[in-house]
């Protein structure tokens, strides 16, 4: 019964460092501002952050809806990225997408390094949606055009310190009070049947 105690302990250990690494993780972040230029017109100003992946972001995708987008334009992109859009087409039916790739450039390492952070990215484009335009999904593509990262613009929510602790040490106490106790199984003797 010790034994079956020790293994349920481990497991336990294991599922709640999982969960409390889990709360914190997140996709690659890719900030967004919105703008209102006239009319319907706005712009999408980007900040790509590559917080998540251990090589260097190559190339990424923003996808706009059909149903209320049209009319993309590059409006402004780094120097060192070559960036592109497709336009939303409803008799497809497809969504447009504004695409960024880097570019290799002499003794410059291409694309957004681990921990790396790169602005300038901007679309303008027509908004027929109700409101203000906001998030949008996005992937991370490689050199294969394999989605490695999937997400939506914005900022992600991420669980603060102190709940994570607070959360952790309560967990820690029950583990503890669960161990204390003595076993009721160690503690009972079986007396030997004779049978006649």
């Amino acid at each position: 019964m010790a034994r079956l105690g020790r293994t349920w302990f481990i497991h336990t250990i294991s599922f709640v460092v999982f969960q409390l690494l889990g709360a914190f993780a997140h996709a690659t972040t890719i900030d967004y501002s919105v703008t209102h230029v006239t009319g319907n017109q706005w712009q999408y100003d980007y900040s790509v952050d590559n917080d998540t992946l251990l090589v260097p972001i190559t190339d990424f995708t923003i996808f706009f809806d059909r149903n209320i987008y049209s009319n993309l334009i590059v409006n402004t992109s780094p120097v060192d990225w070559d960036a592109l859009v497709v336009q939303p087409d409803l008799g497809i039916p497809a969504d447009g997408f504004f695409d960024a790739i880097a570019l290799s450039l002499p003794l410059v390492p291409a694309g957004i390094l681990p921990g790396g952070t790169v602005s300038g990215f901007s679309v303008l484009f027509d908004f027929q949606g109700s409101g203000t335009p906001g998030r949008q999904a996005f992937d991370i593509v490689d050199q294969r055009f394999n989605a490695i990262d999937s997400g939506f613009t914005g900022k992600p929510t991420i669980v603060s310190e102190p709940e994570g602790m607070g959360l952790m040490i309560v967990g820690l106490v029950l583990i503890g009070q669960f161990i204390r106790r003595p076993s009721r199984c160690l503690n009972t003797r079986v007396n030997p049947v004779t049978i006649s």
